[in-house]
């Protein structure tokens, strides 16, 4: 027998978009990170009504997304190219676990153990988040201590649902 998810799971299920990054300081100073990710990261968080999840996110400056490698690799694709795209991309996945809610829309809940990440040093681990759903179930504020002593804020949109309105046909 499956245990029953907690009920945010299946608040959270579903696909959302990344609309902003913020860096809170622990004097309350808010600023937009300047990071591998740069100033405009574009991302997608995918939550499971079975407990998993998946992010993946990348910059979009131009100067990090050379235009010259293709999937798969060709020989003669530049490694510092690949690198370039590497440093400025970051994903992972695996079960949503420790849930704890604190009120029906906010709580505690880890990433984790991940099962995969672009960083191989991340597999394994485990990513603490704080969440709180707002705008009616639309947006979606993930916030974590960092290892700086700051508190990284992301603020997600729930994406319409896309393809077949009933995954089971």
């Amino acid at each position: 027998m499956v245990p029953a998810q907690p009920p945010i799971i299946g608040v959270l299920a579903g696909a959302w978009s990344l609309l902003n990054r913020t860096t809170v300081y622990p004097n309350g100073t808010v600023v937009i990170p300047i990071d591998g990710l740069g100033a405009n990261a574009v991302g997608i968080i995918l939550y499971t009504n079975t407990g998993y999840m998946s992010m993946n996110s990348m910059a979009t400056e131009p100067a990090y997304r050379p235009t010259t490698i293709t999937f798969p690799y060709q020989e003669g694709q530049s490694d510092a190219d690949w690198a370039l795209v590497g440093l400025h991309t970051f994903s992972y996945a695996g079960p949503v676990t420790n849930v704890v809610e604190i009120t029906p829309t906010s709580g505690n809940l880890t990433h984790g153990p991940l099962t995969f990440a672009h960083v191989p040093s991340l597999v394994g681990s485990d990513q603490n988040r704080q969440y709180e759903v707002l705008d009616d179930g639309n947006i979606l504020r993930l916030s974590a201590r960092v290892s700086s002593g700051n508190t990284a804020v992301l603020t997600w949109q729930r994406l319409a649902c896309q393809g077949r309105a009933n995954p089971a046909n």
